[in-house]
Parts: C-alpha cells; sequence; structure tokens
C-alpha cells in the first residue's frame, strides 16, 4: 500500500510538471493557442485564457503538446 501511494505520487508530480510547463510556455508563446483562445485573451487576458485552454485538454492531448514542444526529435 505504501508503494502504491508512492507511485500515485510521483505520477501526480509528473502531471503536474507537465501543465506547469504547458502554461508557463503558452504565456511566453501564445501564437500557439488556437484562435478561440486567443480571442478569450483579448477579453479577459492571455492568463485565463491559457488555463483555460489546459484545462479543456484530454490527458493524451496534452501530454502529445508537452513532447511537441519539449521532448526532442530522433535526429535519424
Amino acid at each position: 500500500e505504501v508503494y502504491q501511494k508512492e507511485v500515485l505520487v510521483n505520477e501526480i508530480k509528473k502531471a503536474s510538471r507537465i501543465v506547469i510547463n504547458l502554461y508557463q510556455f503558452y504565456l511566453r508563446h501564445p501564437q500557439f493557442i488556437p484562435p478561440f483562445f486567443k480571442e478569450i485573451a483579448k477579453e479577459e487576458g492571455i492568463e485565463r485564457a491559457v488555463v483555460d485552454y489546459i484545462a479543456g485538454m484530454t490527458d493524451r492531448y496534452a501530454l502529445n503538446e508537452f513532447e511537441k514542444y519539449f521532448i526532442p526529435k530522433e535526429w535519424g
């Protein structure tokens, strides 16, 4: 049981780092958020738009976005 909790805590930490990195990335590079969220940014600010964009992502989509922007591609 202690091991399972440790695994769960580690997975939550990894997921949190992905969300934090995406949030910081989109704040610095708002050109990568979809047009709908750019409109939200005009009305409510970029922070709100980025939070809403990330909140609407599935786990798989967020992971794909993280890989796209943070994981190097193969150089072969």
